[in-house]
């Protein structure tokens, strides 16, 4: 789009936005919707809007672009937020460092293999129409498109049903000393008087 660097970051900044309100809503949803539902709408919107995306490289749009990477943003915050939430559920307080430095590992592998892919696919000269770069750019992002649709093929496999025992499982105790969990709040709780 020919955007200098500062622009370039002001035009990502959306999706930041939209990864922190969909860290606000997961919990909420997680427990009434199930992970699964939430994984699959996010990884199959993130294909959508990078479709969009794929769209606006060959005439930029800049109004339509700040709404795309906030809505992509919120997309991945579904799918990471669900799978981190349905991932943990089963591992032990005591491994849970481990397991959160296994889980920051496969992101930032999975993140380096996409930033490759897009970047092998952009740089690449060869074109049917000889019109070189916005043809380039948009395989790259048909490609991440693709995988997106491939995360949400791999959400189908997650059990809602699993993950709820597990949840149960985790706090033995009664349902009136339940603690809250993300989303619930005490039972008997009184409002925040704060404003």
């Amino acid at each position: 789009m020919g955007y200098e660097a500062l622009h370039s970051g002001l035009a990502t900044f959306p999706e930041a936005l939209g990864m922190l309100t969909a860290s606000q809503i997961v919990p909420r949803l997680h427990d009434r919707v199930g992970p699964r539902r939430l994984m699959v709408v996010g990884g199959a919107g993130a294909a959508l809007i990078i479709v969009l995306l794929a769209i606006l490289t060959v005439t930029p749009q800049p109004l339509a672009l700040y709404p795309s990477m906030y809505l992509l943003g919120a997309s991945v915050g579904l799918l990471f937020a669900s799978a981190q939430n349905a991932a943990f559920v089963t591992i032990p307080p005591s491994r849970t460092a481990d397991a959160t430095t296994l889980l920051n590992m496969q992101r930032q592998t999975a993140g380096a293999f996409g930033v490759a892919l897009a970047g092998t696919l952009a740089a690449s000269p060869a074109s049917p129409t000889g019109t070189g770069g916005a043809f380039a750019y948009r395989i790259a992002f048909f490609a991440l498109a693709a995988l997106c649709l491939c995360a949400s093929l791999v959400a189908l496999r997650v059990s809602d049903r699993q993950v709820r025992e597990a949840y149960g499982a985790a706090d033995p105790r009664p349902a009136h000393e339940e603690a809250a969990r993300p989303g619930h709040a005490f039972p008997g709780a009184e409002p925040d008087p704060r404003p």
